[in-house]
Order: structure tokens, then C-alpha cells, then sequence
């Protein structure tokens, strides 16, 4: 509970201690970024008001496993595997491209709903790594488990809006080979076109 009130004041209020304006995206997003010295890695928080993502649409965007298979082209694997304390085991598999090898995820994710007394209704979703005795959850050959990862999204409809105001939080640890400074330029184009697919999914998943 503690971890989703803060996530839920930060869509209000975000924290920014430590962090640095890394980019921004479409001239709504802000996109921040604060070092974690114990792996040279940068942890990464998204803000911004949006007049075309509708907030009921993301949120099932965003939690709609097979559809993430439709948009999301570096989906290898996606598949539900239990659930543990009101939140769902997934296991997810994402393409890198040649020569590096895929990474995998075994994670719980949880969403909850609040009313907040000034952003109205608002919409949260907290994603970690965790271990699963599974037969699903094995480690495969030839690809990376990925055990530090962490993620947390907050949104709500703007009022007197069909937009929204998102709050994203995000860090994983790929491990392998990949030199600490390419994970980091990567993350230059690979975030804010995370953001644009998202947004531009979300307009189609509302027209459905």
C-alpha cells in the first residue's frame, strides 16, 4: 500500500530529487533521469498532461497482454503465469537485436484504483521482478533473466478533458555484455518511442 500512495503522489507532486531533465517528447512529456551508483544505470520518470491519450484506454492498453503482442514489436513472449496476493505473475520476453541475446522477465503487477480528492479518479499499476517456482517461469537457453526491474504507472483523466495526466517510473537492469554507456544511449530514442507507440495504440484501442 505504502509504494502505491507514493506512486499516487507523485502523479500529483513528482519527486525529483537527484534527477535531471534527460529529454522531452512531443512537447508533453518530460522525461528525467537520476544514476544509480550501484550499477552505473539510469532510472528513468516520465510526466506529462496529454489532450489526446485518454486515460481508461491506456490503462487497459497497458494491461491487455494479448494485445501487447499486436503493437509491441519487441514482444517475443507474453503470457500470464499465476497470481500471488492480488497481483498477476507474468512472464515476458523481449527481442534485442543481433548479435545481443533476448531478455526475460518473470514480474508481478498490480493495479489498483483511487479517488483522489483533486486528480479524481486515478489509476494505478505497480510492475517488479520476483522469483515464480513454474515450470513457465524456467530460464531459457540462450536468453538473459533479467531479475532488477521495476515499474510503476499512474494516470488520470484530466477534468473537463478527454486527455490525461501520466506519471511512469522505470529501471531494469539488463545485464550481459552491453556496455553501461550504449544502455544509456539507447534509452534516448528507445523511451520517448516507447511514448509515442503507446500514445498512438491507446487512440486505436479507444476506437475499438
Amino acid at each position: 500500500e505504502e509504494r502505491f500512495s507514493e506512486v499516487l503522489h507523485e502523479l500529483e507532486k513528482p519527486n525529483l530529487e537527484g534527477y535531471e531533465l534527460f529529454t522531452s517528447c512531443k512537447g508533453l512529456y518530460d522525461i528525467y533521469r537520476r544514476k544509480r551508483d550501484a550499477s552505473g544505470l539510469y532510472e528513468y520518470k516520465i510526466i506529462g498532461e496529454d489532450p489526446e491519450l485518454n486515460a481508461k484506454a491506456c490503462t487497459l492498453v497497458y494491461r491487455d497482454l494479448d494485445y501487447r503482442k499486436k503493437w509491441d514489436s519487441y514482444v517475443a513472449q507474453l503470457t500470464a503465469l499465476d497470481e500471488r496476493n492480488g497481483a498477476e505473475l507474468l512472464y515476458w520476453q523481449g527481442k534485442y537485436p543481433f548479435p545481443l541475446s533476448n531478455r526475460d522477465y518473470v514480474y508481478a503487477r498490480q493495479t489498483k484504483e483511487f479517488d483522489h480528492p483533486t486528480l479524481g479518479k486515478v489509476a494505478v499499476t505497480l510492475s517488479h521482478s520476483c522469483e515464480a517456482d513454474l515450470p513457465a517461469a524456467k530460464e531459457v537457453k540462450g536468453v538473459l533473466r533479467v531479475d532488477d526491474y521495476e515499474q510503476s504507472l499512474a494516470i488520470s483523466q484530466l477534468k473537463n478533458s478527454t486527455g490525461s495526466r501520466l506519471f511512469m517510473h522505470y529501471y531494469d537492469n539488463p545485464k550481459g555484455s552491453i556496455p553501461t554507456w550504449l544502455i544509456n544511449y539507447m534509452a534516448k530514442t528507445g523511451i520517448p518511442g516507447f511514448v509515442d507507440q503507446l500514445r498512438d495504440t491507446c487512440s486505436k484501442y479507444s476506437k475499438k
